[in-house]
């Protein structure tokens, strides 16, 4: 149950980015509404590139606290 309730939040967390991107990119709410709602889109590889590397830098203090709490 916690990795559904991960992988829910992780998606929930990226269309979030997307749409985001979305609107930094000059579009439309209802255009990112469009986006979200077609079941074959896929993110534009600006979209993708920039919500890979903010949620890697998200995750990056979790797994240094992670590793600094096993070499302890």
């Amino acid at each position: 149950m916690k990795s559904f309730s991960i992988f829910i939040s992780l998606l929930i967390l990226s269309m979030g980015f997307a749409v985001a991107m979305d609107l930094f990119l000059g579009q439309t709410i209802s255009q990112c509404w469009q986006n979200l709602n077609n079941p074959f889109w896929l993110m534009d590889p600006t979209e993708l590139s920039s919500s890979l590397i903010i949620i890697s830098i998200w995750l990056l203090k979790p797994m240094i606290m992670f590793v600094k709490k096993k070499m302890h």
